[in-house]
C-alpha cells in the first residue's frame, strides 16, 4: 500500500457561479476544502456535462434470488446475484424514495461519479447476502465524486458500513435521521479522502469512526 500523493487527489467540485463582485466569486454551495498552493492550488473553469435530471425511483421493492446453500460461518454468502439496487451516476436533482431492498450484495443506493443533488428518503435495506468482508454491504454510499447528496429517514440491517462515504466524496453530503441495526463495521468516511460530511441524528449499534486509517485494507 502506497500513501497518497497530491496528484492522485485532484478534487473537482461542480458549482454554479451566482455572482462575481470584484475578485470575489459567489457559488451556489460551499467548497469544503481550502484551496492552498501548498496542496497543489486550484482554479475555476467552465464546465458542462449532460446529466440525467429530475428523475426518480420510488415506491418499489427490489429482491433477488441467490444460492441459499452457500454458507460460511453460519452466514449466507453467495455473491452471484444483484449487487446494487440503484446506482446513480451522471445525474442531478434526482431521488430514491420509499424503496425497500432484500438480499443485495452491496447497496440499496450507491451515488458516485457526477451524482449531484440526489435525495434518498424513507428507504429500507434488509437481509444483505454476501461475504462479510471489504467492499460489501455499504447500504447507503456516497462514492467518489458524489456531492450535495442527502440520505434521510432511512434504515438498514446487517450491513457493514451502513451510511458511508467511499473514496473522494466531494461534499457537502448529509446523512440524517437514519437507523442502522446489527451492523458489522463502523459508520463514517471510508477508504479515501472525503470532505464535508454531516452525520445528524444517526442511531446505530455499531461504532462511528472518522479517522486516518493509514495502511489498513487497500489504504485508507
Amino acid at each position: 500500500t502506497n500513501q497518497w500523493t497530491e496528484s492522485e487527489y485532484t478534487i473537482r467540485w461542480t458549482r454554479v457561479i451566482t455572482a462575481v463582485k470584484g475578485n470575489r466569486v459567489y457559488l451556489d454551495a460551499p467548497v469544503a476544502q481550502s484551496i492552498e498552493s501548498r496542496y497543489g492550488g486550484g482554479h475555476i473553469e467552465k464546465y458542462s456535462q449532460d446529466r440525467i435530471n429530475g428523475s426518480g425511483v420510488e415506491n418499489i421493492s427490489f429482491d433477488c434470488s441467490y444460492d441459499e446453500s452457500v454458507i460460511y460461518n453460519g452466514h449466507e454468502v453467495d455473491e452471484c446475484h444483484a449487487w446494487q439496487a440503484v446506482l446513480v451516476r451522471a445525474a442531478e436533482h434526482c431521488w430514491i424514495r420509499n424503496v425497500t431492498t432484500r438480499h443485495m450484495g452491496y447497496a440499496l443506493a450507491d451515488m458516485g461519479n457526477s451524482a449531484r443533488c440526489i435525495t434518498v428518503e424513507n428507504c429500507t435495506s434488509l437481509c444483505p447476502v454476501s461475504a462479510i468482508q471489504g467492499a460489501r454491504r455499504y447500504a447507503y454510499c456516497c462514492s467518489a465524486g458524489a456531492e450535495l447528496c442527502l440520505v434521510k429517514n432511512s434504515t438498514c440491517d446487517e450491513d457493514r458500513h451502513s451510511f458511508v462515504t467511499n473514496g473522494t466524496a466531494r461534499g457537502p453530503n448529509v446523512f440524517t435521521g437514519c437507523i442502522s441495526t446489527n451492523g458489522y463495521e463502523a459508520i463514517g468516511p471510508h477508504w479515501g479522502y472525503a470532505t464535508a460530511t454531516l452525520y445528524d441524528g444517526i442511531q446505530s449499534d455499531s461504532n462511528f469512526e472518522a479517522q486516518d486509517g493509514g495502511n489498513q485494507g487497500t489504504g485508507h
